[in-house]
């Protein structure tokens, strides 16, 4: 629609507020900005359609001590050649008629027959540099009631769970800290259209919307109107409902699933699984899909693939599937893990030598080594005789010069050695199954061998039996490790 012979831009925000009170937003974004609002730079996504103009409006009339920060984010797609930059610039114009910052960016790669997810991304990823570029986090949009319905009936052919199901979220935080706001929720777009018709409000119409290429414009114009006539009858507003219900439902498993399981702190960390052992399969699956998203791993899986290794999981069996061309995904019956298919996980350290008296080196990736040499006092020999000494953490042994220089390695396979108190060797490689420790854990752990290629102790497990300690030995090497 043509900007010329339009109300004037005070009408225009006065009628549309009294259309539409600030009560008629979506209550949860109402309290993010009570909470959350102040002082933050605000991205309004605006493509000129009627539903991100209304927002616009909108925006501008209810949240006045706001006004200083938005801005209006466009992206042109640059698919409907003229369109597309009449597009830009009649969003351009509005914002300044509104006094409101604004920023666009153009596509100028050339896109083969591309999705609707390929031109989402587009978007999301300009949205995200931009605000990003003046220190916010938090954008804006102008989904409706029906973009919930669509959302959820494309989701449901798609046999998305409650989390996806979910979507569009009125406030949706990321992982990465962004944050998107959807005002309009409540609202259907066909009250949308109407107040704006009726007040003279302008818009612009992308004629690719009335097409059938896309999947949602498949379900916007020829499943949603069937679909709203179903009994009861106002489907459209009782989907938004179950998305509601849904969303409830999802945020309750997710709390209690990171108040069961202490999450890794650092992507491709190992996540140990037993805390949920005996509890609903919904907590696995979940536990199982955030890890894969997290480390980046689920664009590899199909969902029969991650039903064939829950399925693993919960029996407790061991798995390997798959992930990409680089990694697998394990699991050892406790942790669940990735590692390289090249091999197993090398280390960010070489070999290092120690020598007699006090040493310390810090392993990268792994933890703080040290050796020095203590003397066996009754208050150590009571410690080491009661049990108090932690395994995981030190060790103390016998050792003479002949020992000297000692060796610090990654293990092998094929290594082998007598734990203390253990009838006879065993292979490092039983000794990590037998304590369920995954392989990306084995990887780092620091191998202490002695100048004639003995192991003298491995973290996790007691020192070598050759070399234990008695109440009269004087004097012990102690060996220690602090993971970082």
């Amino acid at each position: 629609m043509s900007l010329a012979n339009k109300s004037d831009v005070n009408d225009i925000v006065l009628n549309l507020v009294r259309r539409f009170p600030q009560g008629a937003l979506h209550s949860d974004v109402l309290d993010w900005f009570d909470r959350e609002g102040a002082g933050i730079p605000l991205g309004i996504a605006c493509s000129g359609g009627v539903d991100s103009m209304a927002l616009l409006f909108l925006l501008y009339g209810h949240f006045r001590n706001h006004r200083a920060q938005f801005i209006v984010l466009h992206y042109n797609h640059g698919l409907r050649g003229k369109e597309s930059d009449e597009d830009e610039a009649f969003v351009r114009d509005w914002a300044a008629r509104l006094g409101l910052q604004f920023h666009s960016e153009r596509n100028n790669k050339q896109l083969q027959d591309p999705s609707e997810a390929d031109l989402r991304a587009l978007r999301h990823t300009f949205f995200h540099e931009k605000i990003k570029r003046f220190g916010g986090h938090v954008l804006l949009f102008g989904h409706h009631r029906e973009d919930v319905a669509e959302t959820m009936l494309m989701r449901l052919a798609r046999g998305s769970g409650t989390a996806g199901l979910a979507a569009p979220r009125p406030v949706h935080c990321f992982n990465d800290g962004y944050v998107h706001l959807r005002p309009l929720l409540n609202l259907s777009k066909e009250d949308i259209k109407s107040a704006c018709l009726e007040y003279n409000i302008p818009w612009r119409e992308d004629s690719s919307n009335q097409g059938l290429a896309y999947t949602r414009n498949i379900v916007r114009h020829r499943i949603l109107p069937q679909f709203n006539k179903l009994p009861p009858g106002d489907a459209l507003k009782n989907i938004g409902r179950s998305r509601q219900l849904l969303e409830e439902d999802d945020s309750a498993l997710q709390s209690w699933l990171h108040e069961l399981i202490a999450w890794p702190t650092k992507p491709a960390e190992p996540l140990n699984l037993a805390p949920l052992q005996g509890k609903p399969i919904a907590l696995y699956r979940r536990a199982l899909y955030e890890w894969l998203h997290v480390n980046d791993l689920d664009k590899y899986l199909s969902a029969r693939c991650c039903d064939d290794v829950l399925a693993k999981i919960i029996a407790g069996d061991s798995a390997q599937i798959s992930a990409g061309s680089n990694r697998f995904v394990c699991f050892d019956g406790q942790y669940l893990s990735a590692r390289a298919k090249e091999g197993k996980t090398t280390p960010a350290w070489k070999e290092v030598t120690l020598h007699p008296g006090l040493t310390e080196v810090d392993l990268p990736g792994s933890g703080r080594v040290r050796i020095e040499t203590v003397e066996v006092t009754e208050v150590l020999w009571s410690n080491i005789k009661a049990g108090l000494v932690d395994p995981r953490e030190e060790a103390f042994i016998i050792v003479n010069e002949a020992d000297f220089p000692l060796l610090l390695r990654p293990w092998s396979p094929g290594d082998k050695y007598q734990p203390l108190g253990a009838p006879g060797k065993r292979k490092l490689q039983d000794l990590f199954t037998d304590k369920k420790i995954p392989p990306a854990h084995r990887a780092l752990l620091p191998v202490f061998v002695s100048s004639s290629g003995q192991i003298l102790w491995v973290p996790g497990f007691p020192p070598v039996e050759e070399k234990k300690l008695f109440r009269d030995s004087g004097t012990a090497l102690r060996l220690t490790y602090q993971t970082f």
